[in-house]
């Protein structure tokens, strides 16, 4: 045990990524090998998109890509966040490293709002509203006029508000005039009244 931190090191040292993926299924060292692959960066990312699906390293994988921030794995945890089988935990981890990445991901995110699963609509809408970019603001106002459930236009409603311009100002005082469900009406106002201050 005493070894290990020094083999750690020297396979960062080596860039030997694969060894140091392997090594992140022993709980014991799990996050110094993650630190250790977050410093060597954009070498290591290619070998972690592959591992994303690994059930054993998966979830490490992502936090680690999402401290590396590289945009080569926007596409591959796109495609994780729309999957039909996967659990909603496991989306919404998706959705934050996608957050964490930041503005590169909008436009595959907008293309992801088209999904038909209403978890995966509601957790790209949350990450769209914590990048907070105004390329969202009109798929977003679109989910706020037109998506069946409710739960996701108030999501829609909230994430117009962080971003915050004034498209998504206008859009919310429109939205409250016509929206029929109290609950997505009472966000919009809460949303609208906390843009004033």
């Amino acid at each position: 045990m005493g070894s290990r931190p020094k083999d750690i090191e020297r396979l960062k040292e080596r860039k030997k990524v694969s060894k140091l993926i392997k090594l992140l299924k022993d709980e014991d060292i799990s996050k110094q090998v993650a630190e250790a692959l977050v410093e060597i960066g954009r070498p290591a990312v290619l070998p972690l998109i592959g591992s994303l699906q690994d059930p054993f390293v998966g979830g490490s994988v992502m936090w680690i890509l999402g401290e590396i921030r590289d945009e080569r794995a926007i596409m591959p945890l796109i495609s994780l966040l729309v999957r039909k089988r996967e659990l909603n935990i496991f989306r919404r981890a998706v959705a934050m490293v996608l957050v964490k990445i930041g503005g590169a991901s909008v436009e595959l995110l907008i293309d992801a709002l088209n999904s038909e699963l209403m978890l995966v609509r509601k957790e790209v809408i949350q990450a769209l509203g914590e990048i907070a970019d105004s390329r969202a603001t009109e798929p977003l106002i679109k989910i706020l006029a037109n998506d069946e459930f409710s739960s996701v236009r108030k999501r829609a409603a909230t994430a117009l508000g962080n971003i915050g311009d004034q498209k998504a100002i206008d859009a919310l005082k429109q939205a409250v005039t016509q929206e029929q469900d109290g609950a997505v009406k009472n966000e919009i106002d809460k949303v609208l009244k906390n843009l004033k201050k």
